[in-house]
């Protein structure tokens, strides 16, 4: 129904009409961008506008790739986890970190799977637990 039809409908209720309020465009308003991305020159998909599965909404890398290390990054920038990549999946060594920048987690993969020791600390860094992983799946001691 369109607003028009909407207000007569109310003053015919008996609804007094205090003033018309015109509804703004949905439509997100185009800004400037540089060639192949916005304004700051972030990676940008092939309609220009950031790829937002690379970032957050504030303009953050949600990771970054630098030669064959993948970083994943936390909202604010700080580092969530870190360890190789092969561009398709997680190999070798991982670190993982708390927000507070804090040593969280150090373990294993191969081709995506957990595999091998794991480690998680305490926020002092002492060993509060260790598994073994084979396939993903959590080996019994």
């Amino acid at each position: 129904m369109d607003e028009e039809k909407i207000i007569q409908k109310e003053k015919d209720a008996g609804i007094p009409v205090v003033g018309i309020l015109k509804r703004k465009s949905r439509k997100p308003a185009m800004a400037a961008k540089k060639k192949n991305g916005d304004q700051t020159g972030n990676k940008a998909s092939a309609k220009g506008q950031p790829d937002e599965a690379d970032h957050y909404r504030n303009g953050q890398a949600k990771f970054q790739d630098r030669d064959g290390i993948r970083t994943i990054y936390f909202m604010d920038g700080n580092i969530k986890a870190r360890g190789p990549f092969d561009g398709k999946n997680l190999q070798g060594e991982w670190q993982f970190f708390k927000n507070t920048t804090r040593l969280w987690q150090i373990g294993h993969y191969k081709d995506g799977l957990k595999d091998g020791k794991w480690m998680r600390f305490t926020d002092e860094g002492v060993i509060e637990k260790t598994q073994n992983f084979k396939d993903d799946e959590i080996l019994k001691d």
